[in-house]
């Protein structure tokens, strides 16, 4: 662990793969959205439809990614009188702004159908709603997620003490498998629907999470080798051969959804040994920016589109056509709406917390992170 936070090159302080990853995790869940949300759904052909309704694991990846990134901000947070603190605090300046913009908006119009009562507007403005059956989904179109992220950095500055290196962090996942199954077993003992808050569960999500720490710990050791960039390159390999076998079910010893978290570690690992310029760009490194936003206004812009997207099908019979006519005309309008909010709620936001969180929590000066950054 010395090792990784004493080499100041080890990273590249842009990180720009992990804004890309983001921004291509943003870009496959529109994708996936686009083509399942209307009614009757778009089709596409089997070749396209693989990658396309396989959109949903832009989550996991946002999973792997943001524990990758939480791994390489608690360097800075090691100097600080109170660590724990100032990780909190920027995180609730990091999600809660938007997350709050877009609740009011779901007074305006429900974009998500949850029943808004007093008690699901208090466990969304607490983020508690993932712990309770029959809350999970949220008032926020696909903020489930963000109910599952906001436990997990509950629990992290913990498991970031427990965890040291490689070793430590194949035993955290291990362990959180062990609890996810548990879970599993009990669940149905507390709940009336015990498949659907499983499903949407921290306990569930957890061991997904576990394998950020394995890329994080994984690249401290493969940097400094000389053969980096091929193993770069064998990691990216392996990402097309896991993807098709956890689609056809081929995968064995543990859970076949847990594999997308081995896939999007080798992902992360490899680009960063790696610079894929096709992959590591200025668009893709731009959409990575405002991930967030594009993820918590794509499916209201989506739903408002869809008497449009019906007009494509019926008047468009090439499926691809169609399909691409859609998701060119819900990109033309969620990129530049994300845009104007991360510049105009999220970027503020954050700034403001981050220099609110350093005083805080009692950060040094610059100067003296120097050795640690």
């Amino acid at each position: 662990m010395s090792d990784l936070h004493d080499n100041t090159a080890l990273f590249d302080h842009r990180l720009d793969f992990l804004d890309a990853l983001r921004g291509f995790a943003s870009v496959w869940v529109v994708m996936v959205h686009v083509a399942m949300l209307p009614s009757p759904r778009l089709q596409l052909p089997p070749f396209i439809n693989v990658i396309v309704t396989n959109g949903v694991m832009g989550v996991e990846l946002f999973f792997v990614v943001s524990t990758f990134s939480l791994c390489l901000s608690m360097i800075g947070h090691g100097e600080e009188r109170r660590p724990v603190l100032g990780f909190a605090l920027r995180r609730i300046f990091r999600i809660a702004p938007l997350f709050y913009v877009m609740i009011a908006v779901a007074f305006i119009r429900n974009f998500s159908g949850t029943v808004i009562d007093t008690t699901t507007v208090l466990l969304n403005f607490s983020f508690l709603f993932n712990l309770v059956p029959g809350y999970q989904p949220s008032i926020v179109p696909a903020g489930w997620t963000v109910g599952v992220e906001t436990l997990f950095y509950v629990i992290f500055p913990l498991v970031y003490r427990c965890v040291d290196g490689m070793l430590s962090s194949v035993v955290m996942l291990l362990l959180s498998l062990a609890v996810s199954s548990i879970f599993f077993h009990i669940i149905g003992m507390l709940v009336s629907n015990p498949g659907t808050y499983h499903l949407f569960s921290i306990f569930y999500r957890a061991p997904i999470f576990m394998f950020g720490f394995i890329a994080f710990y994984a690249l401290s050791i493969l940097k400094a080798r000389d053969d980096a960039r091929l193993i770069g390159c064998v990691l990216l390999a392996i990402v097309p051969v896991l993807f098709f076998a956890i689609n056809a079910g081929k995968t064995s010893f543990i859970e076949n959804y847990y594999w997308e978290g081995a896939m999007f570690a080798a992902l992360t690992v490899g680009l960063a040994l790696v610079r894929v310029k096709a992959i590591v760009n200025d668009i893709s490194t731009f959409l990575g920016r405002i991930s967030y936003s594009i993820y918590l206004v794509h499916t209201p812009i989506i739903v408002m589109l869809i008497p449009s997207m019906r007009l494509v099908q019926t008047h468009v019979p090439n499926l691809i056509v169609a399909y691409l006519i859609c998701l060119g005309a819900t990109l033309a309008l969620v990129v530049p709406t994300a845009t104007l909010s991360y510049r105009l709620v999220e970027r503020p936001a954050n700034r403001w917390g981050k220099r609110w969180a350093s005083r805080i929590a009692d950060r040094p000066p610059p100067a003296k992170l120097v050795s640690a950054t």
